[in-house]
């Protein structure tokens, strides 16, 4: 089991807190595994972590979530995985 730290824009926070989004699209860079756990630290549209966003989500940012599903193939451009996640 892995521990990924991954940066999310802040506009995928909200449907992951509302429990409407349980996946995530990703590079394989990492090679994510079922069981692995990933955390998120949130940044703006431009990619930059902020002190606002850190103080506003600080509470998901400290969320472990589990990756319980990867695919990869079937459509996906070569490289990538979606992994369905729920919170641990």
């Amino acid at each position: 089991m892995y521990h990924h730290n991954l940066k999310i824009q802040e506009r995928f926070v909200k449907p992951i807190l509302e429990n409407e989004k349980r996946f995530e699209i990703r590079s394989n860079d990492r090679c994510y595994q079922k069981g692995d756990l990933v955390s998120f630290t949130v940044v703006d549209n431009n990619n930059i972590e902020k002190d606002t966003l850190h103080h506003k989500y600080c509470e998901f940012e400290r969320t472990d979530f589990e990756i319980t599903y990867i695919i990869s193939g079937w459509g996906l451009k070569n490289g990538y995985v979606v992994f369905g996640f729920k919170e641990r």
